[in-house]
């Protein structure tokens, strides 16, 4: 099963849409919690204390999971003079919610691996031609497959398949690894402005408890 994420982001945007992105990260994490979702911070980039996030990434699991973050996906704008600089003319500011899934990282459990012995072929001398050395190891939850034949006895090579198996899972969760972390820094520079799917008007944005239900599930 694939693990899902749930990003909100201040993009490269000033203070006011860090508060934005720290105030629909308090909002939406309780609302989800609220509804039986379980949210675990993965990743956090500024001062949650101070209401100050460049971004915030969520871990999400539960039965409700994907059919509720699906539904907060998009651009957020939020309009509204500036707390910090009263004299700015700039009233739209910008923060996106971002969904997507990666592979769950596994750790390597010998119940999780099916072992098969065959007779190895090719040369290599009377005993390995007649006796079932050739072992090939199944990662059963991922597919992986490993295949040793080397070696003059079942037993080292069945040693050598389950190790070949093993690194096999461990480049697979690096791989994983690898592509959460380029997908959130893609949120981070790719924030559409424009064409917002919500929208928080002036002080809405400190009385989430009271106007978030109809901004985000309406």
């Amino acid at each position: 099963m694939k693990r899902i994420f749930l990003e909100i982001s201040s993009g490269q945007g000033p203070e006011e849409c860090r508060l934005l992105t720290a105030k629909l990260a308090r909002f939406l994490s309780g609302r989800l919690m609220a509804a039986g979702v379980s949210v675990c911070p993965v990743d956090l980039c500024g001062d949650w204390e101070r209401d100050s996030l460049r971004s915030v990434l969520f871990e999400v699991g539960g039965k409700e999971a994907g059919a509720m973050t699906a539904l907060l996906c998009g651009t957020v704008l939020w309009v509204s003079a500036s707390p910090f600089r009263p004299h700015h003319k700039r009233r739209n500011w910008f923060a996106g919610i971002r969904r997507f899934e990666a592979d769950p990282v596994l750790a390597f459990r010998p119940e999780d691996v099916e072992v098969t012995v065959s007779r190895s072929s090719g040369p290599g001398g009377q005993h390995v031609n007649t006796a079932d050395t050739r072992v090939q190891a199944l990662h059963r939850p991922t597919g992986l497959r490993t295949t040793a034949c080397e070696e003059r006895s079942q037993l080292q090579n069945r040693r050598l398949a389950l190790a070949r198996l093993a690194a096999k899972l461990a480049e697979r969760n690096a791989a994983s690894l690898a592509g959460l972390e380029a997908e959130a820094w893609r949120g981070h520079r790719e924030l559409e402005r424009g064409n917002p799917a919500f929208v928080i008007r002036g002080r809405e944005l400190w009385d989430l408890e009271r106007f978030g239900e109809t901004v985000f599930f309406r």
